[in-house]
């Protein structure tokens, strides 16, 4: 029989201590195998704090020690596996943007040019084979042609079925369009290319490779983004819209970095970042700053507390110890 133990490192201190100590019960059972899938730094850190008192009590071992030793008479067999080593950008396509790399490879297949509006919907491609017809117009049945006073003063007129979209129709008193919502924010939240290629690049730029870290990353964004769709009303997709979310995002993978050091580190780092002589990051910056002729400190304050209240929550020891 076989017992398959995963997340042990997960536990409190007592949690994974007692599941040990019953693990080390089955194991002296006939025809009974225990595989255990655990983080042995924290298996490690766990026990040593559980040994902490013991070892301070006359004991001329180190906790860590006696820790290693305990492990040592429940693991017969240690095999440490190297890190994920997956690609980040074939993570970053097939399971965060999926959607995006779909229209990306379809495209490729067919031999046409991928065009995305402002608000992450393909516009339709046009072959790039495609050539004009002698009408003016492509083979889309785009009219590609000048239109000149002559034209007009002969009374040629060029008509398209969008004109008659657009005309403006008289509506009764008390007319209340049909509500689109949900298809409205969809269209909305969809992902663009130029999110896909922006996330890629500051996962590349910042060392994150994490694929939990990198899915929580990509669900905080879609978050911030439907926070500020709908706090500015739910309007159209435009540049500026557009540029104000990748701009979060800049912000939000280099809090993520940020979080991710030791207190002196992140001062150093975030002391660096926001100076005139900065060095290191430049990429990062020069993607979150809107106008490089403005103070970037000001505007990277503003900016840090719009997306801080979205991040994983951290502590510090020190900063603990002198609260």
């Amino acid at each position: 029989m076989l017992f398959v133990i995963d997340n042990l490192d997960r536990c409190g201190v007592e949690g994974l201590v007692k599941v040990l100590e019953a693990t080390h019960i089955v194991m002296g059972l006939p025809q009974v195998v225990v595989m255990i899938a655990v983080d042995h730094r924290m298996a490690l850190a766990a026990l040593s704090q559980h040994y902490s008192e013991l070892a301070e009590k006359g004991s001329n071992r180190t906790a860590q020690a006696i820790a290693r030793d305990y492990l040592g008479k429940i693991f017969q067999l240690s095999i440490q596996l190297d890190g994920a080593s997956r690609n980040i950008s074939e993570f970053v396509e097939k399971d965060l943007f999926p959607d995006v790399q779909m229209l990306e490879k379809s495209s490729k297949e067919e031999g046409q040019e991928l065009v995305f509006d402002l608000d992450g919907t393909e516009i339709d491609p046009i072959p790039k084979d495609a050539k004009d017809n002698n009408d003016g117009s492509d083979l889309s049945g785009s009219y590609t042609g000048n239109i000149g006073r002559d034209d007009l003063d002969e009374g040629k007129k060029i008509a398209s079925s969008s004109e008659v979209i657009n005309r403006k129709v008289e509506q009764p008193d008390g007319f209340i369009p049909e509500a689109k919502d949900s298809e409205t924010e969809q269209k909305a939240m969809k992902d663009t290319l130029e999110e896909k290629t922006r996330f890629e690049a500051l996962a590349i730029e910042l060392d994150i490779h994490n694929p939990r870290q990198l899915k929580r990353l990509h669900n905080t964004y879609r978050l911030m983004k439907g926070i500020v769709w709908h706090r500015k009303g739910r309007p159209s997709i435009d540049e500026r819209l557009l540029k104000q979310w990748l701009q979060s995002m800049s912000m939000l993978f280099w809090l993520e970095y940020l979080y991710g050091l030791d207190s002196v580190q992140r001062k150093r780092e975030e002391g660096d970042f926001t100076s005139s002589k900065f060095k290191r990051h430049k990429e990062v910056r020069n993607m979150m700053t809107e106008n490089k002729e403005t103070n970037f400190k000001t505007e990277y304050e503003i900016l840090k507390r719009e997306v801080e209240p979205l991040m994983l929550p951290f502590t510090d020891k020190d900063e603990e110890t002198n609260s």
